[in-house]
């Protein structure tokens, strides 16, 4: 039985050896290029199998850092160059996600050190000792972000056409006083119990986080996870419509600015939702240049910051308030006070992810 220690110790041309060697032994007639001709090339592979038979062109790649997509890229213009079967990538490291998304489909097989390791074990009786460092994504994380992902795009697509016009909705004209205001009160109580909902889901959701960290791979209360963040979801997709109903309102010059303010509102919660969805999903995407040496720990705090909107909400009803005396003005100020209290304080949770290597 062959030992080394580490294979990351091996230079390029000993790692090229050693590939080549395994290849061999699986039944190849091997060739390898000139390296200053190389044209991309490592070694070129013949198999004389039936069913197997052709031409494979081989790239070995000793890396200490991630394998991404451009080396996919050149590779795949020399296999069409070379009419060959198969470009075969072998590397000690790990290929990014967006490596293995361009190889999806194509004539590209990508073998990383873990798997490396076991063919090398398998036809050479050799034996690493080598721990292949590898990002072990909690299923918990990979469920929130499959999910809430596409909700949280589709939302901001559709907020974002809305605005800009390419999608037509109806305009509710409420230009009556009374009316109005009748209108916004319904608004603010449903807006900050909303907030208040999805306080409490992104708490819960961080709960289950925590649960399933410790323990990812005996962790099988998933669809917890999967229930909760459907939940979240149409918290969400609820949001969106109460947004568009208000949004499509039409009111009296005297409450643009109140109406404007409201407004930003909504828009402080979308953009806090999508930001921290989307950074959960950043930080769980292995990078280009990531190179494995501790865990990962990612800082994402989620606060519905809307203490600026609600002062300026506030300075608006006194300022309304002193112009008119047509309107329960006391009524209206307990309920949107209670509502505004819920939202400037609504939630200040730090989510902290950890993702271990082993």
């Amino acid at each position: 039985m062959e030992t080394y220690k580490d294979i990351d110790k091996l230079n390029g041309i000993e790692f090229e050896d050693l590939v080549e060697k395994l290849i061999s032994k699986m039944g190849f007639i091997t060739e390898r290029t000139k390296r200053s001709f190389d044209g991309g090339i490592d070694i070129v592979a013949i198999n004389e199998q039936p069913l197997f038979n052709g031409k494979y062109i081989i790239q070995c790649k000793r890396y200490s850092k991630s394998i991404g997509e451009p080396v996919l890229r050149d590779l795949y213009g020399v296999v069409n160059s070379e009419h060959a079967n198969k470009g075969i990538v072998i590397t000690n490291s790990y290929f990014t996600k967006t490596a293995k998304e361009f190889a999806k489909n194509k004539p590209i097989e990508l073998i990383d050190g873990k798997k490396l390791t076991e063919m090398l074990d398998k036809h050479l009786n050799f034996y690493a000792e080598k721990k292949v460092e590898e990002l072990k994504i909690p299923e918990a994380y990979k469920i929130t972000v499959d999910l809430l992902v596409p909700v949280i795009k589709e939302i901001s697509d559709r907020r974002t056409k809305i605005k800009n016009g390419f999608i037509f909705v109806d305009k509710r004209h409420l230009t009556n006083d009374k009316v109005f205001l009748s209108f916004l009160q319904k608004n603010q109580s449903t807006l900050a119990s909303l907030s208040q909902t999805m306080t409490s889901q992104f708490n819960h959701l961080y709960v289950l986080w925590e649960n399933s960290r410790g323990e990812q791979e005996k962790y099988t209360n998933l669809s917890e996870i999967k229930t909760h963040c459907g939940e979240f979801a149409k918290s969400m997709q609820k949001m969106e419509k109460e947004w568009e109903v208000f949004f499509s309102v039409e009111t009296s010059e005297y409450f643009n600015r109140l109406y404007n303010i409201t407004c930003e509102f909504y828009e402080v919660i979308f953009k806090e939702n999508e930001r921290v969805i989307l950074e959960l999903e950043k930080a769980i995407s292995i990078s280009e240049d990531f190179v494995p040496k501790n865990n990962i720990e990612v800082n994402l705090t989620v606060n519905y910051d809307v203490g600026k909107c609600t002062e300026e909400f506030n300075n608006e009803i006194s300022a309304i308030t002193k112009r008119s005396n047509g309107f329960n003005w006391k009524s209206l100020s307990d309920s949107l006070g209670g509502c505004l209290v819920v939202l400037a304080f609504v939630l200040a949770a730090i989510i902290v992810i950890v993702i271990a290597i082993f």
